[in-house]
């Protein structure tokens, strides 16, 4: 019961809205091609990911539950947080005895702040991965330590399932295998783990064999598939040792900063700064404060034994967690994914502090286990509105395309001319704009085109996220690729492909207009696309904006990422996407200019008076600061350098509208210099006061 008042108070202020963001289009696109498919085998239409092959199946079942709507999708992310709730608080009633603590623990599993994913549709997979690890290992310890004899092989075949299960979603479940064991150890010592083991040997049999299918299995796509994902990312044996090896470090100052310390951070940043509507948190934290003092009781208090063993127990599960993420550089500066099964570890540390507290002054624990749990809450509650908003400017841009062309002909080409300048990166549908589309008309689209209007700026990007160029002849639409460039030595060239053309009579064109904040979308009924119906605007009733950054005013700032990893949906053209400079309390979001004319598109309501733009942290190419000029709405703002890494434009009163506006930077592009010209950290419009 308390997980579902948990996951209520996560989804009341933003109901069943949100929809795919990212590969979830790809999968809904293969199905809108094709047909659903559960399992990614060698000949299906995933043979990259045979590894998992069950990958697919929670998208699958919800498509063939409801391919119209998003509802079924929700349906399964609570479940997922159901699940690691209460199993959790099985496995921490199992450690303690004590109902508030193991409410508490559950509780604080479910929201740990230091992954970044959860709340999105396109990692469901690891969640419920990681859930039925979890789960599994609540399952061994019950058959165990805690049924009847005849009962034990049931039960233990049913954990062994959702260790398969999950390692079949993720192959890394697989390494949470001895996290049954570890439990029984920080509750009873190593040797009462080592007779119970002993005497009830069938269980371990049982477990013994799940695991043997599952390493198995992993080692036999490993070494005969070809071309998997996980070959991609590992490459040879050697290289992967090579990579561990150098990256062991990281295990601490990423994985354990992370997972214990930093995630925590950023949520009392998020509560402090960022929550516009605090009520919420507070209302959520006398709910759970009532659960605890209800389940309080006159309970064995944890020895102080147990408390370290359980703590040790933590570390070993970091590092089970954590550790296969050293394979790969890439996966060390993202929070996306790589710290959902570190949570285990994380979850069971703090809950051995907050026995030990216990011991010394119960409410203190209480007050304290509270607190965190609804830190949590906030972080998982602005994750959810990132992904709700990305998804909402998504929306927008298809729910106009459908309702403007009812069909896309086979062998027509979709010409995009995108005046809101939304499909601009890889968390803006970028290459699965075929997808999406697919999936809406239910047939398959094989090709689209997308223009940012007026710059035409032709958004197929190379390996250095460079833009190419629209232009139109009397006949043909031209597409250039961008040209060619390369580093101050030769280093990193590209090498630009011939021009695509595409005859005006193999083409449908649709423009998208600049300002899309007042379309309501309510014509989508009359949409013809089989699925358009899923881009109905939103009409939950009980919809807060908790983080007040749906309502526009009378200031705009860009940050290109507020909190780490978390995307946001930033409408302009001539950018790269948003890049992460890693610092242990304090990442840098961050954006590099590569076109010689980027824009900005923002909403403003703006205030009568003058204005000041400030952009922060400028770093530039050669020949680059003595040329920059800007313009908002076509005027010139004279640009001033207040320092080498900051410059500023005054804006005149009547120059902004109320409404839809655009900000333009003129600033060279080097060829010679990877063709970026500017990398910006923060722009600042606000008035005069």
């Amino acid at each position: 019961m308390p997980t579902i008042i948990l996951i209520v108070f996560l989804w009341l202020p933003f109901g069943l809205h949100m929809g795919p963001t990212i590969e979830e289009w790809g999968l809904l696109g293969l199905y809108g091609g094709h047909e659903p498919f559960f399992i990614a085998s060698a000949h299906s239409l995933m043979p990259q990911h045979q590894m998992r092959p069950l990958i697919a199946a929670p998208w699958a079942l919800a498509y063939v539950v409801d391919p119209n709507s998003w509802w079924f999708w929700h349906a399964e992310l609570a479940s997922m947080l159901l699940i690691k709730g209460a199993a959790f608080t099985s496995i921490a009633y199992y450690l303690s005895g004590s109902k508030k603590l193991s409410i508490l623990a559950g509780l604080l599993f479910v929201v740990w702040p230091a992954d970044t994913l959860q709340m999105a549709f396109r990692a469901i997979n690891i969640g419920f991965a990681s859930g039925l690890s979890v789960a599994s290992a609540a399952l061994f310890i019950g058959a165990y330590t805690g049924i009847s004899r005849h009962r034990q092989i049931p039960m233990s075949i049913i954990a062994t399932s959702c260790l398969l299960i999950g390692g079949w979603m993720y192959e890394l479940t697989i390494l949470l295998a001895p996290l049954p064991f570890l439990l029984i150890y920080a509750r009873d010592g190593f040797s009462s783990a080592m007779k119970l083991v002993r005497a009830r040997w069938m269980v371990s049999t049982v477990w013994v064999s799940g695991v043997a299918v599952s390493v198995c299995y992993v080692i036999a796509i490993f070494l005969t598939a070809k071309g998997t994902y996980q070959q991609s990312i590992a490459g040879n044996g050697h290289h992967m040792i090579d990579e561990v090896i150098g990256n062991a470090p990281m295990l601490v100052t990423h994985g354990f900063w992370r997972a214990l310390v930093w995630g925590w951070i950023n949520a009392v940043k998020i509560a402090v700064y960022d929550l516009k509507i605090p009520a919420y948190l507070i209302a959520a934290a006398i709910v759970f404060l009532a659960i605890a003092l209800i389940a309080s009781e006159a309970e064995q208090k944890i020895r102080r034994a147990r408390a370290f063993r359980v703590f040790f127990a933590g570390i070993v599960a970091i590092c089970l967690g954590y550790g296969p993420y050293l394979v790969y550089t890439g996966f060390l500066s993202t929070s996306q994914r790589t710290y959902m099964f570190a949570a285990i570890g994380a979850t069971l540390i703090f809950f051995a502090i907050i026995s030990v507290i216990d011991r010394i002054n119960r409410f203190v624990a209480t007050v304290a286990g509270v607190g965190l749990v609804t830190l949590g809450l906030g972080q998982q509650l602005y994750q959810f509105n990132a992904y709700d908003a990305l998804y909402e400017s998504q929306r927008l841009v298809l729910s106009f395309i459908v309702r403007q062309i009812p069909d896309i002909p086979d062998g027509k080409t979709l010409v995009i001319l995108d005046g809101s300048q939304r499909l601009n990166g890889v968390s803006m549908l970028d290459d699965l704009q075929t997808y999406a589309l697919t999936y809406l008309y239910g047939k398959r689209i094989k090709h689209v085109q997308v223009c940012t209007t007026p710059e035409n700026y032709w958004e197929s990007r190379n390996v250095l996220q460079q833009t190419g160029t629209c232009t139109q002849t009397a006949d043909n639409w031209v597409f250039e690729y961008p040209v060619a460039v390369s580093g101050p030595t030769g280093d990193n060239a590209t090498f630009p492909k011939p021009d695509l053309v595409v005859s005006k009579a193999d083409a449908i064109v649709v423009q998208v207009p600049q300002d899309l904040s007042t379309d309501t979308g309510a014509s989508m009924k009359d949409a013809e696309a089989v699925h358009a119906s899923v881009l109905a605007p939103r009409t939950w009733p009980l919809a807060m904006d908790l983080f007040g950054d749906r309502k526009v005013t009378d200031r705009r700032e860009w940050e290109f990422g507020h909190q780490w990893d978390i995307p946001e949906s930033v409408a302009g053209a001539g950018w790269k996407n948003q890049e992460w400079a890693y610092a242990p309390l304090n990442p840098v979001s961050e954006n590099w200019i590569n076109r010689s004319r980027a824009s900005l598109v923002f909403d403003l309501h703006p205030a009568h008076t003058q204005y000041t733009l400030r952009i922060v942290n400028v770093t530039y190419g050669p020949s680059v600061k003595g040329n920059v000029s800007i313009r908002i709405n076509g005027t010139d703002a004279p640009v001033v350098w207040a320092t080498d890494l900051e410059l500023s434009a005054h804006i005149p009163q009547g120059v902004l509208r109320d409404g839809s506006n655009v900000l333009e930077i003129n600033a060279p592009a080097s060829n010679k210099f990877y063709g970026i010209s500017m990398l910006v950290d923060k722009i600042d419009l606000a008035p005069i006061r």
